[in-house]
């Protein structure tokens, strides 16, 4: 038994547990465009020379980090979750960090 900590490199990256359902996938999209909208990329005071402020504040939403359990040696997201990884920009590279720990059984 024990953890894995995964965070990710990238400042415009996020990752998340949910359910693997493209109409949830969807639905993350839409409400996170609805919360900050790409255009017009004026009302950001963060897009002097960028235009990639919206994707900052939907990466502050969603989150940089997660940490799993980890049951005989694999991740246990439980009975439906799974792990994913979303680039919020459509430029950049993603990268991530993992990081496991393990506690022994007497």
């Amino acid at each position: 038994m024990g953890y894995a900590w995964l965070t990710l490199c990238i400042l415009l990256a996020s990752v998340f547990i949910n359910d693997d359902e493209s109409g949830l996938h969807h639905d993350f999209e839409v409400w996170l465009e609805k919360l900050a909208p790409h255009e017009p990329i004026n009302q950001y005071q963060h897009n002097n020379g960028e235009d990639n402020a919206d994707a900052h504040l939907k990466r502050s939403i969603m989150g940089r980090e997660v940490v799993v359990a980890v049951t005989c040696g694999k991740l246990d997201f439980a009975t439906a979750g799974t792990d994913f990884t979303g680039n919020l920009t459509a430029n950049a590279e993603s990268g991530f960090w993992l990081r496991l720990s393990a506690n022994r059984r007497s």
